[in-house]
């Protein structure tokens, strides 16, 4: 499979990670022809942006599964930002 010609929309994320891009990109080219395959590819991206944001925040150790939510939940993250 060849590289996706990036989405002109999604190129200022290559600063923050170039993988966002690149899941943005798969997702934007599925969309119409395989659906199933661009909510796979949106998923991995929300799974990265997550990983991304809660590594900027720094008080929380990424984790895999079911210790995911554990880790969240047990996290300090929602202190240290304000309440909406």
């Amino acid at each position: 499979m060849s590289s996706p010609a990036l989405a002109a929309n999604l190129v200022f994320l290559k600063r923050f990670d170039p993988q966002l891009v690149r899941l943005g990109t798969l997702a934007e080219r599925y969309f119409k022809d395989d659906p199933c395959t661009c909510l796979i590819k949106l998923r991995q991206y929300g799974e990265l942006l997550a990983q991304l944001t809660a590594a900027f925040v720094g008080d929380l150790l990424w984790t895999s599964g079911a210790a995911t939510v554990a880790a969240l939940g047990a996290s300090q993250c929602h202190r240290q930002c304000p309440s909406v």
